[in-house]
């Protein structure tokens, strides 16, 4: 398992590649109130070569823009989160560029805790 380390600065890791029925595993340390951006999207620093999923195990998935799938979430508990990182089907194999960033609500203050 990849260990992420969100900060305010986009982040992006790239693989080799995902095979047939794969699926790439990550850590996601997050406190909580905290967004996360992840995405796959070139606007953002991500890429895919075919349409891939996100996951934050039980907390939410993203699948609706094909190979260029976002997922936004705000973390309801300090916890590791296990992100995953799969294709759509068996089929879809290749190459991705997952980006990452923490983003604040309140980027002086950070809600009044910094």
């Amino acid at each position: 398992m990849v260990a992420l380390t969100p900060t305010t600065n986009r982040q992006t890791w790239s693989t080799g590649c995902l095979g047939p029925s794969g699926t790439w595993e990550f850590s996601l340390p997050v406190v909580a109130g905290d967004a996360c951006e992840l995405s796959l999207r070139a606007a953002d620093g991500g890429t895919a070569n075919v349409d891939r999923v996100l996951e934050v195990v039980g907390v939410a998935s993203n699948d609706d823009c094909g190979r260029a799938s976002r997922l936004d979430f705000t973390s309801a508990a300090t916890a590791t989160r296990t992100l995953r990182v799969r294709g759509c089907s068996v089929n879809a194999q290749g190459s991705f560029t997952l980006a990452c960033r923490r983003m604040l609500s309140d980027p002086i203050f950070r809600n009044g805790s910094d």
